[in-house]
């Protein structure tokens, strides 16, 4: 039964695969994919503190731009299983009231993305901080993607990183390009439509950014065991794809994640994508209303790759921005795309993810034909384009001997 599951999967991706959405996974991200929402479970006995109950009617009256949702949990009172469950696996050293911030859909082997106290600082902390204020920034401005670097103990390993980082980024501007929009695939707002590669750097010990980091190294399984550097690439209004650290922190892996947020939005169901929604405040309707109608025509002239043709040249409309100054604390900033000045003939940036393994089919939805691709496995993406069609011929022929 599961290998006829499994063929019935393929065949309904089978036909799809020539029928992607021509706008890029980074900006479809950012056009029309809304963040889930978090559930802040709030633990108690019987009554809150007054500042407290204030501090939570505020959020449960919908006054924040956080991707939220708020639900009280009296200890004392009727407990729904789930949270039962929800507050046995907390810490040893919880006290009353307690905070916890957790995605619903999140695996169970997962830790919460934040867990505390609940006080009014610890509540601050978790709705917002001024990192994901500049991730929201430099998204809202049309970056392509923010990349993350969560430096660990090593100094050694943290500078080579952050080289890493800065090379392959400024090299990846220069030769990517994005694919050309086709009439019926249609932005909707004004935000440039460009490749803008950002780097920041996000210390460990930051006090005002302990949730956030907290809530990204709680986003896989024993993350939060990594002692050494991590990069988290994130795009679209905040949603984190991968992780990247130890042998995987590599160009190889920052090529995967250009191709990926860069080529062709395949499947325009955000869950069946790779990667997992950050706890962010931002009004992401009204931030990119303002930024009027797009502009017309936003095409560019080749999908995605480039290095294989050095006489081509990038529009303006999709041509890198000049390296971007440094802000107020701009020793955080790794950095910003580079002007396209060469191509360079030893790296192509074909335009789709190489397919490395199939790790997983999550579930079929109707998605005006999308392409299911919820295949990760950590910090490597796996698009089943052509594995997809190998495994339909495979899988079909297995199931046809099976029932003769």
């Amino acid at each position: 039964m599961k290998h006829l599951a499994w063929s019935i999967v393929l065949l309904l991706l089978a036909p799809t695969l020539g029928r992607a959405c021509s706008i890029p996974v980074f900006r479809y991200a950012l056009e029309r994919w809304e963040l889930s929402k978090y559930e802040i479970a709030v633990f108690y006995e019987r009554v809150l503190p007054p500042d407290l109950d204030k501090a939570l009617k505020v959020l449960e009256a919908g006054s924040s731009a956080a991707n939220i949702t708020v639900v009280r949990v009296d200890l004392q009172g009727e407990v729904a299983p789930e949270y039962a469950k929800q507050w046995a696996l907390q810490t040893k050293a919880k006290t009353l009231p307690w905070l916890s911030a957790r995605l619903p859909e999140t695996a169970a082997s997962l830790p919460d993305a934040w867990a505390g106290p609940f006080t009014e600082a610890n509540l601050g902390r978790v709705l917002d901080s001024p990192m994901r204020q500049r991730l929201v920034k430099h998204l809202s401005q049309g970056a392509t993607t923010v990349f993350l670097l969560v430096p660990g103990d090593d100094d050694d390993a943290n500078a080579k990183a952050g080289a890493l980082l800065d090379k392959e980024l400024a090299r990846l501007a220069k030769i990517a390009r994005l694919p050309e929009l086709r009439a019926e695939d249609q932005l909707r707002f004004g935000v440039p439509l460009k490749i803008d590669f950002v780097g920041l750097k996000l210390k460990r010990d930051d006090p005002a950014e302990r949730a956030f980091i907290q809530g990204l190294l709680n986003s896989e399984p024993d993350l939060n065991k990594v002692r050494g550097p991590i990069v988290f690439p994130v795009f679209g209004r905040g949603r984190l794809l991968c992780s990247l650290f130890g042998q995987d922190l590599t160009r190889d892996q920052l090529a995967n994640v250009v191709r990926f947020v860069c080529g062709e939005c395949s499947c325009q169901v955000k869950e069946l994508n790779p990667g997992v929604d950050l706890l962010i405040a931002a009004d992401w309707p009204g931030i990119l209303a303002k930024s009027g109608p797009p502009a017309i025509p936003a095409t560019t002239k080749d999908p995605l790759a480039s290095a294989a043709n050095p006489s081509s040249s990038t529009p303006p409309d999709s041509a890198p921005p000049a390296p971007q100054t440094s802000e107020a604390n701009g020793a955080d900033t790794l950095i910003a795309a580079a002007p396209a000045t060469e191509s360079e003939p030893n790296v192509v940036v074909p335009p789709s993810v190489p397919v490395e393994e199939v790790a997983q089919v999550a579930q079929v939805a109707d998605c005006e034909g999308c392409l299911i691709s919820n295949l990760v496995s950590r910090s490597r993406l796996f698009p089943a384009i052509g594995g997809a069609g190998i495994l339909v011929l495979v899988t079909g022929l297995w199931v046809f001997l099976q029932r003769k």
